[in-house]
């Protein structure tokens, strides 16, 4: 319970529109430089978001 509270704390404190957070991730992912056959640009975004959202990424396929 206590992580759900601090995740969404950071989540208000943060208060990111969901197209500042793309530009953002584009900007890490670019830095970062993941080879695309590990995983896409795309899907990791998604994922992200279904984090911040509290989903269990576990259960994503």
């Amino acid at each position: 319970m206590e992580f759900n509270k601090s995740r969404n704390d950071l989540i208000a404190s943060l208060k990111l529109e969901l197209n500042e957070l793309q530009e953002i991730f584009n900007e890490a992912w670019s830095e970062v430089k993941i080879p695309s056959y590990t995983v896409t640009k795309a899907d990791t975004f998604k994922k992200l978001i279904l984090a911040f959202n509290g989903e269990d990424l576990n259960e994503i396929h």
